[in-house]
């Protein structure tokens, strides 16, 4: 959805050097009409990410953050343009160096996606090889007592079971409900 927002963005970009053609005016208004809404509806998945991937015990912190990081960029994008027109860039250039940075943004929410995604995978494979063992134990003559000992058995534990197992313990102090 976001590469769709990109694209009508180039678009209403391009759209500057077209200018005098009559048709221009129909794809910059086009462009317009349709960039926001599409890149807007990635927002509630992309804050779900963010969410899941910082836990349950950063979320309001993070929360904050990212409200905080979101007005402050209209600040900074504002005085980023009154800068770049100071330097005489036209405004074709401006929303090409935007759409530049968008398309940096999206990759790194893919790769983002995919380890997120890849720990979770590995965090559910990393709980078969977790070992537990109980044991009923005398601690008085009349008194039996239940432990639980958890181990892990790292002895014949291959590259992917190691990963597997890091990211287990990752996934057990970023997020409280782990599986």
């Amino acid at each position: 959805v976001q590469g769709l927002s990109i694209c009508c963005l180039i678009t209403l970009a391009i759209t500057e050097l077209f200018a005098t053609s009559d048709y221009a005016i129909y794809f910059a208004v086009s462009a317009f009409i349709l960039r926001q809404p599409l890149m807007h509806m990635a927002h509630p998945s992309s804050n779900e990410l963010m969410m899941n991937y910082v836990g349950e015990r950063n979320q309001e912190l993070i929360s904050a953050l990212s409200s905080s990081l979101w007005s402050a960029s209209w600040f900074i994008s504002a005085k980023i343009f009154e800068w770049l027109r100071l330097l005489k860039f036209h405004y074709y250039e401006i929303f090409l160096i935007t759409a530049v940075l968008y398309i940096f943004g999206v990759i790194l929410y893919a790769v983002i996606i995919r380890q997120f995604e890849k720990m979770k995978k590995n965090a559910k494979k990393a709980t078969s090889i977790l070992r537990r063992r109980v044991k009923v134990a005398d601690a008085d003559e009349d008194d039996e007592a239940l432990r639980i000992d958890q181990e892990w058995d790292t002895s014949n534990w291959k590259h992917e079971q190691i990963e597997a197992g890091l990211d287990y313990l990752f996934y057990i102090f970023v997020d409280e409900t782990h599986p």
